[in-house]
């Protein structure tokens, strides 16, 4: 299945490259909501037989839809906005790597404030939602990427304090 999608990309973007207009973007991305939500519940893991293709199509198509969404972003989008979002790009192996981590900062508050037992911490990757009174994913959204992306932040400005000692 990822050969599939590596193959795709690799096509995509040698023959038609992966940009369309605005319009086009919307009604694609309508499309692909709509029809995500008719069918059955997949994931790259959990993807019966019977479903592969069509999870593969709103894959690419949710695909196409975000890459259009980010260019047009990115031109109507603040200096300040760009040079967070290129830190963001130039640290995206740190958000992948410490992410998980962070989540369970996030899960040790929940269990504080449900009052749920510390065994909970071992849910991967949160808490389980049945435990959980109030929708925590804004939380682990924003521990998710700030962490990640703070530590690195704060390691390159000790170091340039430092240096600037010396």
């Amino acid at each position: 299945m990822s050969a599939l999608f590596f193959l795709t990309g690799h096509i995509v973007r040698r023959s038609v490259g992966y940009m369309l207009n605005l319009r086009i973007t919307v009604v694609l991305g309508g499309l692909v909501c709509a029809i995500s939500l008719m069918l059955p519940k997949t994931s790259m893991t959990g993807c019966p037989y019977n479903m592969i293709m069509h999870y593969y199509i709103i894959a690419v198509a949710g695909t196409f839809v975000l890459l259009n969404i980010c260019k047009y972003t990115v031109s109507i989008t603040s200096d300040k906005c760009l040079s967070f979002f290129k830190y963001a790009g130039n640290h995206t192996l740190d958000i992948l790597t410490w992410h998980f981590l962070s989540f369970k900062l996030v899960s040790l508050l929940v269990i504080w404030i449900e009052g749920i037992g510390i065994s909970h911490l071992a849910d991967f990757p949160t808490v389980d939602k049945e435990l959980q009174s109030m929708p925590y994913w804004i939380l682990y959204l924003i521990m998710g990427c700030t962490v990640p992306l703070g530590v690195p932040y704060v390691k390159s400005r000790m170091k340039k304090a430092f240096s600037r000692q010396e």
